[in-house]
């Protein structure tokens, strides 16, 4: 027959344990990957949307890409205010066109962090623009709540956004 003393203590034990594992669950940190595809029909040949394509900062939201200077196809991401603090690394891996572009997506220190696509494809008289997006990032522990439904939501959402801010950026205006 075991102890009680040795039985309670294991049970202090295993509550301490369990309490421990839930407090850690809820300081883990939050997974932020993503898939997603995003696309736009634009009245325009693939040749006319390809420059903003290769240049998207007349349209596209958030970092600009930089070049780096002697590595071609290689850019800095930064932010328009604060144009000499790198946030990531991008190198382009497909570069095919005027149809399709995918670039690589690299933390400061090389960890990848995703692949991003544009795909340029003839429909209805015009193109097709669509958008695919693969990021596998976490947000660290001890940050801000987030929300990942809302995140990703809001990512989806935001692409949409930038393909519809082509269209409207290429596209000649009604009676034009």
């Amino acid at each position: 027959m075991k102890h009680p003393l040795k039985r309670a203590t294991a049970c202090l034990l295993l509550a301490a344990a369990v309490s421990a594992v839930a407090q850690t669950a809820s300081e883990a940190p939050v997974d932020l990957s993503l898939v997603t595809h995003n696309a736009v029909i634009i009245a325009a040949p693939a040749e006319r949307i390809w420059p903003h394509i290769v240049e998207p900062d007349a349209w596209k939201a958030g970092a600009r890409l930089v070049p780096v200077e002697g590595a071609e196809h290689r850019f800095r991401a930064v932010m328009p205010n604060d144009p000499d603090t790198p946030l990531f690394h991008v190198t382009n891996v497909e570069f095919d066109p005027p149809a399709r572009r995918t670039i690589r997506l690299n933390a400061l220190d090389g960890t990848l962090i995703g692949f991003a696509t544009w795909e340029l494809t003839p429909a209805n008289g015009g193109t097709r623009v669509a958008y695919h997006v693969y990021s596998q990032q976490e947000a660290p522990p001890g940050g801000p709540a987030i929300d990942r439904e809302a995140y990703l939501e809001d990512n989806r959402n935001r692409f949409q956004d930038e393909l519809n801010a082509l269209k409207a950026f290429v596209e000649p205006p009604p009676g034009g």
